[in-house]
């Protein structure tokens, strides 16, 4: 679970009285993730109260030893915003640098990813997509999602020839800026970038701003608390959610798919 997700579900806990029930969910659990944990700030009510839960939770899996991760952008005690008791509990765990993946490591991701997405990708496509490629998770699944696109489109399976045509693509062209992304989506969609960038809440205004936000996540190396900034100041869990949206939208709604296909080959 993300740090704002378990701040929410505590906030939505306490309001309908069922907390005992939120702490049996993690304490009985045989393996947990706490992501980006960062995001829980102390100068928020709800957040401090997510912190003390999380110190509870932790000393509960710890002493039925369970193993937990929690992943963040700093250590522990560079993290702004986190009480020193949380901060000691974690200091005294086992601090790894997250980098990314090497090529073997690429390759058994790439090959899962395929197979998560029904996506046929032999042994070779993925060997040389992996050995021309140094990018995180997310950037090899936009590569994966790119390569299924360009065939659903050209009619062609992703053979050798057009793994290596898409590489000689990507290495031969900057990364887009979020603008970049921002600007053709909202001409697409009859809109003012401002718009595009605004609160509101219109339902086509979601759906065009949902669109930029997943093509940012595609085409770049930004992260969600990034892209939310420039997207009206929103936090990484919108995005998240409107990525995943539009991913499902892309095999259901042929509108958001010619969108998408649309844009995507501006770059």
């Amino acid at each position: 679970t993300t740090a704002v997700d378990f701040a929410r579900e505590i906030t939505d806990a306490i309001k309908t009285q069922a907390t005992e029930d939120l702490r049996q969910k993690h304490r009985q659990a045989h393996f947990v993730v706490f992501e980006d944990i960062g995001q829980l700030d102390v100068r928020r009510p709800q957040e401090l109260a997510a912190q003390q839960e999380l110190i509870y939770t932790l000393n509960a899996l710890i002493a039925r030893r369970r193993p937990v991760v929690l992943t963040a952008s700093a250590t522990p005690a560079r993290l702004p915003g986190m009480t020193r008791t949380l901060q000691s509990r974690l200091v005294a765990g086992l601090t790894v640098p997250l980098v990314p993946p090497a090529c073997e490591a690429r390759l058994a991701i790439l090959e899962e990813l395929a197979r998560l997405r029904d996506l046929e990708l032999s042994q070779p496509v993925a060997q040389i997509l992996a050995e021309g490629l140094s990018t995180t998770v997310p950037g090899l699944l936009g590569t994966l999602v790119q390569l299924e696109m360009s065939s659903n489109l050209d009619g062609g399976a992703i053979d050798a020839d057009a793994a290596r045509c898409y590489l000689v693509r990507r290495g031969g062209s900057p990364q887009p800026s979020l603008r970049d992304i921002a600007m053709p989506t909202a001409r697409y969609f009859c809109l003012k970038l401002g718009r595009l960038r605004s609160p509101s809440r219109q339902r086509a205004i979601v759906t065009a701003r949902s669109v930029a936000m997943y093509l940012a996540r595609l085409l770049t190396q930004r992260s969600l608390k990034q892209i939310g900034r420039y997207f009206g100041g929103r936090d990484h869990t919108t995005v998240m959610h409107a990525c995943r949206k539009i991913e499902k939208l892309l095999s259901t709604d042929p509108v958001v798919r010619q969108a998408v296909e649309y844009l995507q080959q501006k770059w």
